[in-house]
């Protein structure tokens, strides 16, 4: 038996679309998590092959769904730098380097995005590390600005 609310919402969607409501209902942090670079790095890395997994069970490219780590200065003040994008493969150099250039920030949280080929949608959502108010407007910050970025970048094709 077929639940109507299913067939009527997101059985209309397409599997990226699905796929990234489902990232997005991840449960939510109730504590904070004081990272360092290397230990986010770590996480990040252990999202995307998980991500990358998903999409593959979906019958998705990896390459549509992206992960990316987010620093802070060490006061929270304001973001350090563009969010570092973990690569679907292993390891990259750019990992590596971007641990280099972040050794002295802070490590916030997490971006999921998953861009939707056939329906032309990119869906994306933060995974905070440190609850608070600053550390959540970062994260929203760098979330608009990936989001910002992509929709542009879709518009141009």
């Amino acid at each position: 038996m077929v639940n109507a609310g299913f067939s009527a919402g997101i059985a209309q969607r397409g599997a990226a679309e699905r796929i990234a409501w489902a990232l997005s209902g991840a449960p939510k942090r109730k504590k904070d998590l004081r990272l360092t670079p290397l230990a986010a790095m770590a996480e990040a890395r252990k999202l995307r092959d998980r991500v990358t997994e998903i999409m593959l069970k979906g019958d998705l490219r990896p390459e549509d769904a992206a992960v990316a780590c987010v620093y802070a200065k060490s006061d929270l003040s304001d973001l350090s730098g563009p969010p570092v994008f973990i690569a679907p493969e292993e390891k990259t150099s750019e990992e590596l380097e971007s641990l280099r250039v972040h050794m002295l920030d802070t490590p916030i949280g997490l971006l999921v995005l998953v861009i939707d080929r056939q329906g032309k949608v990119i869906r994306g959502h933060a995974r905070p590390f440190i609850l608070d108010d600053r550390s959540l407007h970062l994260n929203e910050k760098a979330l608009n600005a990936c989001m910002q970025i992509l929709d542009d970048y879709k518009k141009k094709k």
